[in-house]
């Protein structure tokens, strides 16, 4: 199972776009084509916008988090089987607010929607397990379809519940290709730039020991909600973190203590 088998799966179960929407793909040389899983459109493409308040435009709509996802009986099983796998490796999980996106507002020069407020153990139990339960079904050999893989048929079911982004729990991570320019060596050849990719450790809830670019972190108030609802800060305050030794403070290393209930806050 691979990044093309993901893609191709997505692309199954969800069909194509009538809505000028598609996967982000790329080309490299003449005959290599890479194709994501990332949800985009042709006027979120080539914005040429500065991460600069001038332009980084996302706004707080609403501190009070109102957003708690249904459960029937498969989604809660998953639920406890999330949280019972974090107890058995003895992590004590941290519940911090997290940002969720209510409104997209992008353009040129601008990136622009707003925010609203979530808590993180909501977003771990529900729409974070879609990935986990992808991945089995590929692994297994199950057929890709709706109506076979519970959790997604519930929370993310089809292409207009994917648009609607207020009406569901969208959150997550914001992240970035950090390119470095280096001139020309001798002994490296001619001048080049220099990727930034890294193996994320075993100890975070998202993505464990895969390969990831640098910065890549939740999207999260720390001090000030709404300075912080910028992209521009979440992805400033990861590079500090993952590239000049700041104290890691993402919610994506979790300690979980046993005597901490779902949703109860914990001192980090």
């Amino acid at each position: 199972m691979n990044q093309r088998d993901t893609a191709r799966a997505l692309a199954d179960y969800y069909g194509t776009a009538t809505t000028g929407h598609g996967r982000y793909a790329a080309r490299f040389g003449s005959t290599t084509r890479a194709s994501t899983t990332v949800f985009t459109h042709p006027d979120w493409l080539d914005l040429d916008c500065p991460l600069v308040p001038a332009h980084d435009r996302l706004m707080l709509s609403t501190v009070t988090p109102d957003d708690h996802q249904p459960m029937n009986e498969e989604s809660a099983g998953r639920a406890a089987q999330r949280l019972a796998e974090a107890l058995a490796l003895g992590n004590r999980m941290v519940n911090m607010p997290l940002y969720r996106l209510l409104d997209v507002g992008v353009q040129r020069h601008q990136l622009g929607g707003s925010v609203g407020v979530t808590n993180f153990v909501g977003y771990v139990v529900t729409m974070d397990l879609l990935e986990g339960e992808l991945v089995d079904a590929l692994t297994t050999g199950q057929p890709i379809s709706p109506g076979t893989l519970p959790l997604r048929d519930a929370y993310l079911p089809d292409l207009p519940s994917v648009l609607d982004v207020s009406g569901r729990m969208c959150a997550g991570g914001t992240l970035a290709l950090t390119a470095i320019a280096r001139p020309a060596d001798p002994f490296r050849g001619e001048a080049d730039y220099l990727l930034l990719v890294q193996e994320r450790s075993g100890h975070v809830i998202n993505a464990a020991r895969r390969l990831a670019v640098i910065p890549k972190g939740f999207h999260q108030p720390l001090t000030d909600y709404r300075a912080d609802a910028q992209i521009g800060s979440t992805l400033r305050r990861e590079m500090e973190e993952e590239l000049f030794g700041r104290d890691d403070i993402d919610t994506g290393v979790v300690r979980w203590s046993p005597s901490a209930g779902v949703g109860s806050p914990k001192s980090p």
